[in-house]
């Protein structure tokens, strides 16, 4: 694997109404080289769980597809991604620097996997120290 997705990214493909078209496009193109934190799928999900009623059904439809497509491919948040994300931790607090609790989650497993991860948000994972790609920009 060589690309981690963020959330805003996952988010930008499964749009309800009109889905990212660069995005899909990318995505289609380097679907074999992508996998997801289990991060992302737990913000996609909370993110589709508080949608209005009229939209939740859909989104999780969208969301469960995208864990099939992914199946093999969810990183999970192991010891050895905790170890790091508390160095990562310990890191921006020396640097006086702050990042989401979510965004750092995410860092700390593209660094624990040497993967780079494709954001919009680039900036959101500056000072990280991992790796970011916006294939849209």
């Amino acid at each position: 694997m060589t690309y981690l997705l963020d959330t805003d990214f996952l988010s930008l493909a499964t749009q309800k109404k009109r889905p990212h078209e660069e995005a899909l496009r990318w995505l289609a193109r380097h679907e074999q080289e992508c996998c997801l934190p289990v991060v992302a799928m737990a913000e996609a999900r909370f993110g589709a769980e508080q949608a209005p009623e009229d939209a939740r059904q859909d989104l999780l439809a969208k969301l469960g597809m995208v864990r099939e497509q992914f199946a093999g491919s969810i990183l999970g948040v192991g010891e050895d991604v905790l170890v790091r994300w508390k160095q990562l931790l310990r890191d921006l607090k020396t640097a006086r620097k702050t990042m989401t609790c979510e965004d750092t989650l995410i860092a700390a497993t593209a660094l624990q996997h040497d993967l780079t991860v494709v954001t919009r948000n680039t900036s959101h994972f500056a000072h990280s120290g991992c790796r970011t790609f916006n294939p849209i920009a």
